[in-house]
């Protein structure tokens, strides 16, 4: 039951999409209201040669059915005004009368105010208004029975606007974007949908937001603030971010918001954003949402038409148009450039490690070094499959997601194979014990580590919100792996402990020693990492998280192989090798801590090194081993002349 579980387990997390595909493609139904897209971290922009330096997202994006419709605006409104009783002239006195203020301004004569527009004459004793336009006092004619007004919209909030003087003739003086009232009657084109791309300042409360039930209300708070810095060529003029693209747009034309400036737009792509930043390297967030900019009241609205939309977008870092592009950062958002370095050289190292322990194996029959020899191939396999990935990445921005998924298990697997050995040799297995104890307790520890382990990675795959910019270690099951991890390394320390106070040969005891000092090392180092990079920056953190478990891991595994070469470990392991001889088999059995312990009692004896003490300990020896032997007439003499080397 539990393989098959594993089994099911792995091909869930083989078929995961990958997260850092950055050359995006596929199709998404307005009818899901929201789909994020990706985030891509853009890397600093150098002002010296800023067109190569900085980040562009281009690409095109089309629907097969034409998903827009044409608005009219309404004419505008018109509006009766009550013509109050009198002639022209005294209503006008009455309105001045009104407006202005007679202790500063002196009212003029009926006689002396010019009504008609086109009259030209002018009293001598008129008041001081007199010698001026009456139209600059107010905006009035003879006409004015009827004016026609047109009706603006209720502006939007004023939380997280913009703080830059507005434009235009206002009277006062605000820090919000000014809002363009539309006025033509000319028909407008209105997208179901808009392409939405925005740093985390402003995506955070933008994606929170796209959970309401009431999809208008939605579309209103998701682009709230974002309204106010966003430029629209007919609702905001102002804006200074060009966030937004009307989507989808015209198979075989320019995307509507690009075709005003089409010099910046990649070749045979319908739209182009350049990001520049010269002060630090910055994510940046993209998502296709199905609201549309009302173009009458300029308010954010649910799109009701459900339409398929195909995209295909590229996120570079760096000049498409340059063929001199860095190939090993261009494609990789900034979190992710030189991880290609990272595989490639820790590939190299496993790919010299790998023949020289299967070149030990060879030479060796013990079960742990199989056990360590299967931890690097596994090893082997995890890098090489990043390393095709990586590569692959490379030319198409793709790559292998699923193969990339499958070297990531099988690093999983590799380090719960090298646990495994580390748990076995501290019980002093092979060394001082021919059979393991608490098989149990150890398996159960060590299978509860591994799966642990691959739902710490399911989790940070599926579970981890995009917005969080946090690692695997700063998730509950992260939590949870590094405790398992230093409860092991403490139940490993006191069964070494034990074993090692069983154990009275010095060459054992120092292997031991040295074995103990790696181990240790090797179980310290992750919780430390995990609590070092809570201190750094996300745009750094994974590659130095990769970077730094790369090289301790390889460390451990260059140090076990040292340890169990086969010129050492026939030193200290109770198994010994194919090709050994019979006087190493006696040598090693005298080795044993029971021989050695009745050998140090005899040497306080008297005598003990008289030939007839050595030939008599020669001979329990021998017969001890009389049934595995040769019939050699030869073999006992041989075995004599040898036996000062086991006194000594």
């Amino acid at each position: 039951m539990l393989p098959k579980t594993v089994a099911h387990l792995v091909i869930f997390i083989l078929l995961l999409n990958g997260g850092d595909t950055l050359h995006l493609q596929g199709t998404w139904e307005t009818g899901s209201f929201f789909l994020f897209l990706t985030k891509f971290g853009f890397q600093k922009t150098e002002l010296s040669n800023k067109n190569d330096t900085q980040g562009y997202i281009f690409g095109n994006i089309t629907s097969a059915k034409d998903g827009t419709w044409v608005v009219t605006p309404p004419p505008p409104a018109r509006r009766l005004v009550k013509r109050e009783k009198g002639n022209d002239a005294d209503l006008l006195t009455k309105k001045l009368s009104s407006t202005l203020k007679p202790s500063t301004v002196p009212i003029a004569k009926p006689s002396s105010i010019i009504i008609s527009s086109s009259s030209t004459s002018s009293s001598k004793n008129s008041a001081t208004l007199s010698t001026k336009k009456p139209e600059n006092l107010l905006n009035i004619s003879q006409n004015s029975i009827l004016s026609y007004s047109s009706t603006s919209p209720k502006p939007s909030s004023t939380k997280g606007e913009s703080k830059r003087p507005s434009g235009g003739s206002s009277s006062t003086t605000t820090t919000t974007t000014k809002k363009t009232v539309p006025t033509t009657t000319e028909p407008i084109k209105v997208f179901p949908a808009t392409l939405v791309v925005l740093d985390r300042g402003y995506f955070v409360d933008f994606y929170r937001n796209r959970n309401n039930p009431d999809r208008d209300e939605a579309c209103r708070l998701m682009f709230e603030h974002i309204s106010h810095v966003a430029y629209d060529s007919r609702c905001y003029k102002d804006g200074t971010e060009r966030f937004l693209k009307r989507i989808p747009c015209p198979r075989g034309e320019l995307c509507a918001d690009d075709k005003s400036n089409t010099s910046y737009v990649v070749k045979d792509h319908q739209f182009t954003y350049a990001i520049s930043d010269p002060n630090q390297p910055k994510f940046w967030y993209i998502s296709l949402v199905a609201c549309y900019r009302d173009p009458v009241t300029c308010e954010w609205k649910h799109s009701g038409n459900a339409i398929s939309v195909d995209y295909d977008i590229w996120l570079v870092n760096g000049n498409p148009y340059t063929k001199n592009q860095n190939p090993l950062e261009y494609q990789f958002s900034f979190d992710r450039q030189d991880t290609v370095e990272i595989y490639v050289v820790f590939f190299i190292c496993y790919l010299v490690l790998f023949p020289l322990q299967v070149h030990a194996v060879l030479r060796q029959r013990h079960i742990v070094p199989r056990l360590f020899t299967g931890s690097v191939v596994l090893e082997l396999l995890a890098v090489l499959a990043n390393v095709i990935h990586v590569l692959q990445f490379t030319s198409n921005g793709v790559g292998h997601p699923s193969l990339a998924a499958f070297g990531d298990i099988m690093d999983i697997a590799a380090r719960a194979v090298f646990m495994l050995i580390l748990l076995v040799l501290a019980k002093g297995w092979a060394v001082t014990r021919t059979e393991l104890t608490s098989k149990l307790f150890i398996f159960t520890i060590w299978t509860l580590y591994g799966v642990v382990h691959i739902l710490l990675y399911v989790w940070k795959e599926t579970e981890v919100d995009v917005i969080f910019d946090i690692d695997e270690y700063q998730t509950w099951p992260g939590w949870l792996i590094l405790v398992l991890r230093n409860i092991i390394m403490i139940w490993f320390l006191y069964e070494l402990k034990d074993t090692m106070d069983h154990e009275h040969q010095p060459h054992k005891l120092n292997f031991f020693l040295h074995f103990a000092a790696a181990s240790l090392v090797w179980f310290i180092y992750l919780p430390i990492i995990a609590l070092i990079a809570l201190q750094v920056t996300p745009l750094w953190r994974s590659k130095l998280i990769l970077g730094i478990t790369f090289s301790f891991d390889f460390l451990a595994f260059a140090v076990m192989s040292h340890l169990l070469w086969p010129t050492r470990s026939q030193q200290y392991f109770l198994l010994t090798a194919k090709d050994i001889s019979l006087n190493d088999e006696l040598d090693v059995f005298n080795h044993a801590p029971h021989v050695v312990n009745s050998r140090r009692s005899n040497l306080r004896q008297p005598g003990f090194f008289s030939s007839r003490g050595s030939d008599s300990l020669a001979r329990n020896h021998f017969n001890g081993h009389e049934n595995g032997l040769s019939g050699s007439a030869n073999t006992y003499d041989d075995y004599k002349d040898n036996t000062p080397l086991i006194i000594t």
